[in-house]
């Protein structure tokens, strides 16, 4: 069933999560003309993240392997890989030279009630990326003047840590090469997460750390209380309180939103937290490309018995335009005795997102000419 949604929809690039079988699925995939890289969770799991490229298409000139633990936020893992387009149509040029694609695959923590981690991860992730990133373009630029090198072995670029080249990164994004970051972020749209993601900033004391990826965030309530069932349960929020903590002391916000100084330091960083800093940053702009081009996020992309809810993004920096998406289907579509996706007829309880990139400033193609879902 995988192999068959892969020939289906024939991506240039592959995002796999929750992948335990990965021999298996990239001799496959060979076949179809996929090379592919695997990071697998440590500790007592024995899944993880596998990325595949088209070789006709793409060629991997290095690679950059996060472990979460090694930053002690648990054993969830993202693998970094700055692929080069061989295909002449796929080119991403500008006046700064050749460009090369960033492909970042992750699986953030699922944990409802740990927020600070989740945000820890997703922060760790963007000072990985925007450091890799910025080592990557130092490599391809020093390459253009020497064409010969460009069929060395791609190489692993372990980055120097820290939030201060996470920041000057920044600077000039446009110059910078397009950054696609696919995943399951184990938070629904408009949660703390998601406007992490999307604004490049989150202050932590007007969320519940417990709530972090399953309530809607709003930036002018200092304290939403949402009232929920399930761990995500999108479709079932409804607020009872919204700006009633607005006066209080940072001490006495902590207290009722489950903020205990170890777990900000989590969130915002050790030197940030221990200053009385409690606003988590990265230097992107990324961009939702189911947002920006159907104008909406999925009705839902896991689905199983206890809880359906949108958890699953593809993100984008404006480089790259969202030029059609793959549209899921909405719970009224799916048959009366389903409970789920996970069937003989569906091997995942998560749906396919699918999305087509142009480079540069385009216009998004309107929802009617969108790609119909086949199942």
């Amino acid at each position: 069933k995988l192999l068959k949604e892969v020939q289906e929809q024939a991506p240039c690039v592959l995002a796999l999560q929750e992948v335990d079988h990965y021999e298996d699925i990239a001799s496959d995939l060979r076949s179809f003309g996929y090379e592919g890289m695997y990071l697998m969770r440590d500790g007592e799991t024995s899944d993880g993240c596998a990325t595949f490229w088209k070789t006709s298409q793409f060629r991997l000139r290095c690679h950059h392997k996060v472990l979460f633990s090694e930053f002690g936020l648990r054993n969830n893992v993202a693998l970094l890989l700055a692929l080069e387009p061989i295909d002449e149509s796929l080119r991403m040029k500008s006046q700064y030279g050749r460009r090369h694609l960033v492909v970042c695959n992750t699986h953030i923590l699922f944990n409802p009630k740990r927020g600070d981690i989740k945000l820890a991860q997703v922060r760790m992730l963007m000072e990985q990326l925007a450091e890799f990133s910025g080592r990557t373009e130092q490599m391809m630029t020093s390459d253009s003047t020497d064409r010969s090198s460009s069929e060395a072995p791609a190489a692993s670029l372990p980055p120097e840590r820290g939030a201060e080249a996470a920041s000057s990164e920044g600077d000039g994004e446009q110059a910078k090469a397009a950054v696609v970051i696919a995943g399951d972020f184990n938070a629904i749209p408009h949660s703390g997460i998601y406007h992490f993601m999307a604004e490049g900033r989150l202050d932590c004391l007007s969320l519940d750390r417990r709530r972090m990826g399953s309530e809607a965030y709003h930036p002018r309530a200092q304290s939403p209380v949402a009232e929920y069932h399930g761990p995500y349960s999108n479709a079932h929020l409804r607020f009872t309180g919204s700006q009633s903590h607005t006066k209080l002391s940072n001490k006495k916000k902590k207290l009722n939103l489950a903020w205990e100084q170890e777990h900000l330091q989590h969130a915002v960083g050790k030197a940030a937290a221990n200053r009385g800093d409690y606003t988590a940053c990265h230097p992107y702009s990324f961009r939702s490309a189911y947002m920006h081009a159907a104008g909406a996020e999925p009705a839902f992309t896991t689905y199983h018995e206890s809880a359906h809810a949108t958890v699953d993004y593809i993100w984008h920096t404006p480089q790259l335009t969202a030029r059609r998406v793959l549209m899921t289907p909405s719970l009224q579509q799916l048959p009366h005795w389903c409970k789920g996706l996970l069937s003989p007829e569906w091997p995942s309880d998560h749906m396919s997102l699918v999305c087509d990139f142009v480079m540069g400033a385009a216009k998004p193609i309107t929802a009617s000419k969108l790609l119909e879902n086949s199942h």
